[in-house]
């Protein structure tokens, strides 16, 4: 885990808020306290304003003395547990010297402070979280600010959303931003919400108005016509025309946010080849580390390479830092190389030393083509760690793309039943099922498939699919029991075990297989979901 600060939250540059005066409104009341006490989310397409609206809000909260605790999901890191949580924590990181041993260890381990020295609890390390947060809160007013609520690595925002339902309860403000018009998968589903719309007509000429060098007549008609009120749309249009008179947003019928994105790659072409080069590197890393990305780019230590990508906005270096100016930004500077460079860029970055494995492990992956063991094990390592540091949600992921990365079969199953049984832990019903199909078409060891169905069994249970459950826990035990009694265990291997009826040897003497005259089955433990 990095020690210093990754993608902070930022405005747009050149962004106005014109024609959001209802919504800055709503947005000052949640910082102030006013209204129902609950976390606030703004949703809406790319550009639509809702990172300047967030940070039209934390400018107003710390110009009244409130402390801010911001992040930013980075779809780089999303795949990393507890990237987005450790970012919003940095500021009061210091503060957990107070907390009782057992939480301050907690936290430590997920975010590698600490080696891990046991199999992480997700509770305690919620109850971490939550009793640092608390402990803050007593002392001053605090804010929380997170944008790019959709690029949150999941085990982040499983704890976020845990803390999140207790700490609005004391008068602790939170404000969200994702993009698209429904909550993100992952996000409690009371929290308040606001979709920004297209601007109106007027609002989304004055904004044209208000640029550099604003286009007037027919060029200034179209570009209105094609920005259809999207104000990061009418600002990039604005700048297109002024540097080489072109009015036109590309990729006519696509969707506004892909069109934005290719109007950034577009501009790309124009750049000499070592920036773009850098671009790439720098879309491809997880981090935004400027010395890691320029030694994986092979460019020096020369920063005037950068100064053409600066000059037409698509990046700010300084502090040892590169920084976009917007997310499409990076996906165009990332997705507009051809793909062979983009696979050189990953095995570049993932030769740099770094003391995060994880990474490594996720670049090498994104280079791989077919399978390879070498990158599969590497990626089941990683699985490894994150389950020591308790990241259910990153633990599953590791192993499901090592499963797709192993040669052979044997191995396919093996890992995609890991998988599942980590996909069950973290409470994802849908995902075990997916992992449950993969796993019975690979492999006829009855181990694995006792492994898969207790999963996806009781996953199937809580999703009220008791019949379809009651029968894929039977395919485990008929013909032929699964030789390991132990297959019949949740996950961890720790936790208390799933448990079969009175009639079942399993019920007296542990080291008995499952029998088939098995029947019902009973829970000695509630599962979380």
């Amino acid at each position: 885990m990095r020690v210093g600060p990754s993608t902070t939250h930022r405005p747009v540059p050149g962004i106005p808020l014109v024609g959001r005066q209802a919504e800055i409104a709503q947005v000052t009341d949640v910082v102030e306290g006013r209204g129902e006490q609950r976390p606030f989310l703004l949703l809406g397409e790319a550009g639509t304003g809702k990172s300047s609206l967030l940070a039209t809000a934390v400018g107003h909260a710390r110009d009244s003395g409130t402390l801010v605790l911001t992040a930013r999901g980075i779809e780089a890191e999303s795949r990393q547990s507890f990237a987005s949580l450790h970012l919003l924590l940095l500021p009061v990181l210091p503060d957990i010297t107070a907390l009782p041993d057992h939480l301050r260890t907690a936290l430590e381990t997920a975010f590698g402070l600490a080696p891990a020295e046991g199999p992480a609890d997700p509770l305690t390390l919620r109850m971490a979280v939550l009793t640092l947060l608390t402990g803050v809160c007593n002392r001053q007013r605090v804010l929380l600010a997170v944008d790019d609520v959709q690029h949150f690595d999941r085990d982040s925002l499983d704890v976020l959303s845990f803390v999140m339902r207790r700490i609005t309860a004391q008068g602790v403000p939170l404000l969200l931003a994702a993009r698209g018009q429904t909550i993100p998968e992952g996000a409690p589903a009371d929290v308040g919400t606001l979709l920004l719309e297209p601007l109106s007509e007027q609002a989304a000429a004055e904004l044209v108005d208000a640029q550099p060098h604003a286009p007037t007549g027919r060029t200034r008609s179209d570009l209105l016509r094609q920005a259809e009120g999207n104000p990061l749309a009418i600002v990039e249009l604005c700048r297109a025309a002024g540097m080489s008179g072109a009015g036109v947003l590309p990729g006519g019928g696509l969707p506004q946010t892909e069109r934005i994105q290719q109007l950034y790659a577009a501009r790309l072409r124009g750049l000499p080849e070592l920036t773009q080069r850098l671009l790439l590197y720098a879309g491809a890393s997880a981090y935004e580390d400027l010395a890691m990305i320029m030694a994986a780019a092979g460019a020096g230590a020369d920063l005037g390479a950068w100064a053409p990508a600066e000059e037409v906005g698509l990046v700010s270096v300084a502090d040892g830092r590169v920084v976009f100016r917007h997310p499409l930004a990076r996906a165009g500077s990332y997705h507009g190389a051809p793909a062979h460079l983009r696979q050189q860029a990953h095995r570049d970055l993932a030769a740099i030393p770094t003391a995060d494995p994880a990474g490594r492990a996720w670049h090498l992956a994104a280079a791989c083509l077919g399978q390879d063991e070498s990158v599969a094990a590497a990626l089941e390592d990683t699985a490894e760690l994150a389950e020591r540091r308790g990241g259910l949600f990153a633990t599953a992921q590791a192993l499901e793309r090592s499963a797709q990365c192993s040669p052979a079969a044997a191995d396919q199953a093996r890992r995609y039943a890991k998988a599942l049984r980590a996909a069950q832990w973290a409470g994802d019903p849908s995902w075990v099922r997916e992992l449950y199909d993969k796993v019975t078409a690979l492999t006829e060891d009855r181990n694995l498939l006792g492994v898969a169905a207790c999963g996806a069994g009781m996953s199937l249970s809580l999703l009220g699919h008791q019949r379809q459950a009651f029968r894929v826990l039977m395919s485990a035990l008929e013909p032929v029991p699964p030789g390991d009694g132990a297959t019949c265990s949740t996950w961890p291997p720790c936790s208390s075990p799933l448990r079969f009826s009175q009639g079942c040897p399993r019920s007296e003497d542990r080291s008995q297989p499952c029998s088939t005259e098995c029947r019902t089955v009973t829970l000695t433990r509630p599962i979380r979901i």
